[in-house]
């Protein structure tokens, strides 16, 4: 998957001698400040609206026997993520999707076999691709929606279970790229997380298996804009997420107008966006440029990490470090050093650096169950593993295949 997240520093290529208002590239250059004014004002950090959707099919009912920390989890969502206005909460399957009038409390704690059998729907099988459609096709840009579920693929006795997962797949990248051509901005974070779980283990085939008192892992997906993402990231940071520790998916699709800033620049109609006279200094050339990262769903972990960067048109230049900005420089969250490492400093130089898109984790591979065979006849993993799973994550990643964000510095 060619999906990468571009920060172009852009060399000018014509033969201007100053920078000016006369000048094509400069008057570019004030556009792309235009468009960040533009991307301040429309990518506000504000969560909005939140809808909570909980799967109540049969194979989730081991989740809530007794106190478990799905129950937790859900009461931290709804305790976290209600801001100005409660958090909607339903209940889903292959039937219906129902609004409930649940208490906070008992749409988590009080959360019980019982509550999952009142509200009804299709308890007997889910098709996981099809209820997440259903939410990406409801979720709008006022907010997000929040799908919890054990995500335990159903082949619904079909035994071409290759075909079944490849039409999962296909199913939720087409909503999200139908989504994406609405709303550029959408992106998902999902969570894996653990929880003690008594109750039957759905096998792909009868009969099913009971578990007693062990460990489970099931997922939080969410959807909404970028900038929307990162805010729920730092709300449910510490009492949901660090539960989940490094087991995230991260997907986001082009961000334009991110605001970036070189200090070396020194053109006021390119408002920092061109270094005029580049100077080495004890032999070296390098400058810095500061970006605002506030938007963007990803944590500091993978955006100081510089092997996440690359300078694919320009092996004479390094990404040598990247850090957090300093508290009083409120404008921007990190900066990124660049050095010039071999040869002179060549005028009208194309500069590309590039934050790449995460990849799909290794714990997807790992802890995917590609035959649905771990609690089959008797035969119980210690490995907590999900059938299915790696299907519906290379169904979000397919989805995301374009380029993300230019930005552009003249280095004359």
């Amino acid at each position: 998957m060619k999906t990468t997240i571009y920060l172009v520093l852009l060399g000018f290529l014509g033969f201007c001698t100053s920078c000016s208002e006369h000048n094509p590239n400069c008057q570019k250059l004030a556009k792309i400040h235009k468009i960040e004014k533009q991307y301040l004002v429309s990518h506000k950090c504000e969560v909005g609206k939140v809808d909570l959707y909980v799967e109540n099919s049969g194979s989730m009912d081991g989740y809530v026997h007794g106190n478990t920390e799905f129950k937790t989890d859900l009461f931290n969502v709804v305790k976290l993520l209600g801001g100005k206005e409660p958090v909607n909460k339903f209940f889903i399957n292959a039937d219906t999707i129902i609004r409930t009038i649940l208490s906070d409390y008992d749409f988590s704690n009080g959360m019980s076999v019982g509550v999952f059998q009142k509200w009804g729907g299709n308890r007997e099988s889910s098709n996981i691709a099809e209820l997440l459609e259903k939410i990406i096709q409801k979720t709008d840009s006022m907010g997000i929606s929040v799908f919890v579920s054990d995500c335990v693929f159903d082949p619904q006795n079909d035994p071409d279970i290759e075909k079944r997962l490849g039409q999962q797949k296909t199913t939720i990248q087409t909503a999200l790229k139908r989504k994406l051509g609405k709303d550029s901005n959408f992106g998902v974070v999902v969570y894996r997380l653990m929880s003690s779980f008594t109750g039957f283990y759905y096998n792909k085939v009868k009969p099913h298996t009971y578990l007693t008192n062990t460990q489970r892992p099931y997922y939080m997906w969410i959807f909404g804009d970028a900038n929307k993402l990162r805010e729920v990231r730092n709300l449910l940071g510490k009492d949901v997420e660090s539960r989940a520790g490094k087991n995230i998916i991260v997907a986001m699709n082009t961000i334009e107008g991110l605001p970036y800033y070189c200090p070396s620049a020194k053109c006021n109609q390119a408002r920092g966006k061109h270094i005029e006279e580049p100077k080495e200094v004890k032999g070296i050339f390098s400058f810095w440029v500061k970006a605002d990262f506030r938007t963007l769903p990803l944590d500091d972990a993978y955006l100081m990490n510089v092997a996440n960067y690359d300078l694919p048109k320009n092996s004479d230049y390094v990404i040598e470090k990247v850090r957090k900005c300093k508290k009083q420089d409120s404008k921007y969250t990190h900066e990124i050093r660049i050095v010039k490492n071999k040869g002179n400093v060549k005028k009208n130089t194309l500069l590309e650096i590039v934050l790449k898109h995460p990849k799909i984790p290794g714990w997807v591979v790992a802890d995917t169950d590609e035959k649905g065979i771990d609690f089959l006849n008797g035969n119980i993993r210690k490995t907590n593993r999900t059938f299915g799973l790696k299907s519906y994550v290379d169904g979000i990643y397919d989805a995301y295949e374009t380029n993300i964000a230019n930005f552009k510095i003249l280095i004359k």
